[in-house]
């Protein structure tokens, strides 16, 4: 192919930038929109996890995790002693069905898990959390988040 005359066949190589530009800029903004939609819906409901949680959330779906059946899961919190570890975790069996509830030390504080089997929802997982940051604080511990087993 002779490209000193293909160059020449086109009498203005603007034309075909100005056709391909607008086309380019919109496949682009298609994409971003896509990948952007895909990060924020978890379930087929097509709900939007915005959350403090959500991210989390998204990953383990992301990862497999059916959420839609009931789950093991952990929920973490820390306490300077023992005791308020304690107290903390017997305040809590009145108001949740835990199926188990670990302490243990962990540096210079106390380790608190407790495990429920819930379906988990994002709705559920930000209420779990406001209320076991609650009792947390009260106790003047802080909660650390929630992991699912798997």
């Amino acid at each position: 192919m002779d490209w000193q005359n293909f160059e020449k066949s086109f009498p203005d190589n603007h034309v075909w930038l100005w056709a391909i530009l607008p086309s380019a800029i919109l496949l682009i903004w298609l994409i971003r929109v896509l990948i952007h939609g895909l990060r924020n819906r978890v379930s087929k409901r097509g709900k939007l996890f915005n959350s403090e949680d959500g991210m989390k959330f998204y990953e383990y779906w992301r990862n497999g995790y059916d959420l839609e059946s009931e789950q093991l899961v952990d929920f973490i919190m820390y306490f300077s002693d023992k005791e308020k570890a304690d107290a903390v975790a017997f305040g809590l069996t009145r108001n949740f069905n835990i199926i188990e509830s670990n302490i243990e030390k962990s540096g210079n504080r106390w380790r608190l898990t407790i495990t429920l089997r819930i379906v988990p929802s994002s709705a559920q997982m930000d209420e779990l959390r406001r209320e076991l940051s609650d009792a947390a604080g009260y106790a003047g511990g802080t909660y650390d988040g929630w992991t699912l087993r798997g």
